[in-house]
């Protein structure tokens, strides 16, 4: 005769009935393991609703210089897209909506902010906090800067920092720190940092244009960058100059923030150089206009310009392109071949995809101690808080000791790493040799 299959509820009695009877001496101790189990975040369903209502299914952007330039028409392009909701910081509320389409007002918020001045981006990132409820934010684009070029004297904000490196730089620093937990577990975050390529120091293109980057040993950061003090590296003034340190700060920054945020919390972070511009409202302070673009044509052979549409559209493609989700890359325009062509590519020109900020052929990105050394000091200087990284600990002894062993070995690694960067660029020197603020040329250069 034919046995009948066990009975599903018997064998589960059964198995209750042995574990009870095992672990008697402790009574329920055998049934603790249970309480480390975790519930999920409980579901606010008038913060869902309200979220649901302010942006549907469109993605949250925030991007600083959006109302000039590039910046300006990569907002157009975000708003006429219809995916996108973009958080615009301003300085010039009326000015700005003036620019917008007055029929997309629902795909747009102005909010005021003033990049001269951290009270100003705490404010501004406060807003964006309790404004944006629990929707994510899924871009962050830091697209604003100034550039003064024909200053003799520098000009310091209200926190006493040098004008250009503070609006530029050091206040994208500190919103980054401010919204990046409003960043974590969206579906695409992105942190986009437009660069310049003046701020990579040993390519073709940026090695006619003078005066070049130099961080130098960040001396003047080190100093607290506060007047007198108006150089990164704590020389003497020029214009020019500080432009292109604090684009080398932001593309810096981007490296470092991938090497250290990336994996934990999920968010990409990379740079984009949209091409090189000579558009009038770029060149102040009685800047020639013709004259650069003479010498920059002959820099890059007469195909390096591209006009602000074509920059902005290239903007654009950065912030909205899937392909373009990758962290830790410099997505530059290529401009070699077909000057009516472009394509995001690798800081190291290659026509394939694009490469690892530290793989690209930049001294800047192989020098790692330099970009971590960056952003402690630059934490020092703009009072940045950024989300504690929690380490999780094993309870299993072999785990510890196999982590340990890890640990020793990535450490090796990265000395290995720190000590093979420490390239010196030819006919230059780091060494000072002299007073902390030598004078410097001031010659001239049109943004890029």
């Amino acid at each position: 005769m034919r046995s009948s299959p066990p009975n599903p509820i018997a064998l589960i009695a059964l198995f209750f009935a042995i574990m009870c009877a095992t672990t008697a001496p402790v009574g329920v101790e055998g049934f603790k393991f249970m309480s480390k189990f975790k519930r999920g975040p409980r579901i606010d369903a008038a913060a869902e609703a309200k979220k649901e209502q302010m942006f549907g299914d469109k993605k949250l952007v925030v991007f600083t210089g959006a109302s000039k330039g590039p910046g300006l028409v990569a907002t157009k392009s975000l708003i006429e897209h219809g995916k996108y909701h973009v958080v615009i910081p301003t300085h010039d509320i009326s000015a700005l909506q003036s620019k917008l389409p007055a029929d997309r007002k629902d795909s747009y918020t102005p909010m005021e902010c003033n990049l001269e001045s951290f009270d100003s981006v705490k404010s501004f990132c406060e807003e964006v906090e309790d404004w944006r409820g629990s929707k994510k934010i899924d871009r962050l684009v830091l697209g604003a800067s100034t550039y003064t070029p024909e200053l003799v004297e520098p000009q310091f904000t209200v926190d006493g920092h040098e004008k250009i490196m503070q609006v530029n730089y050091l206040s994208h620093y500190l919103m980054v720190s401010k919204l990046m937990e409003g960043m974590k577990d969206g579906p695409d975050p992105r942190v986009v940092t437009v660069g310049s390529i003046t701020g990579l120091d040993n390519s073709v293109e940026a090695d006619g244009v003078y005066p070049i980057a130099d961080l130098m040993d960040l001396e003047g950061f080190e100093a607290g960058f506060k007047s007198p003090i108006c150089m990164a590296d704590g020389y003497g003034y020029s214009a020019a100059k500080a432009y292109e340190d604090s684009k080398l700060c932001c593309l810096l920054m981007s490296a470092v923030m991938h090497a250290r945020h990336y994996k934990l919390n999920g968010i990409a972070l990379n740079s984009v150089y949209p091409g090189c511009m000579a558009e009038p409202h770029m060149f102040r302070d009685g800047a020639d206009k013709e004259l650069y673009r003479r010498y920059m044509d002959v820099v890059t052979g007469g195909a390096g310009f591209v006009s602000e549409t074509k920059a902005g559209q290239h903007l654009f493609q950065a912030i909205d392109d899937a392909k373009c989700a990758k962290s830790g890359v410099y997505w530059s325009w290529s401009w070699k071949g077909n000057k009516d062509e472009s394509k995001y590519v690798g800081a190291s020109g290659s026509d394939k995809d694009a490469g690892s900020l530290y793989g690209a052929n930049s001294l800047a990105f192989q020098n790692i101690e330099l970009a971590r050394d960056l952003y402690d000091v630059t934490t020092d200087v703009t009072g940045a808080n950024w989300p504690k990284i929690k380490t999780v600990v094993s309870p299993c002894q072999t785990l510890k000791v196999i982590g340990a062993i890890s640990k020793a070995s990535i450490e090796k690694k990265n000395l290995s790493v720190c000590e093979r960067s420490r390239v010196s660029v030819p006919g230059r020197s780091r060494s000072r040799g002299g007073s902390a603020l030598r004078p410097r040329s001031t010659r001239w250069l049109a943004r890029c």
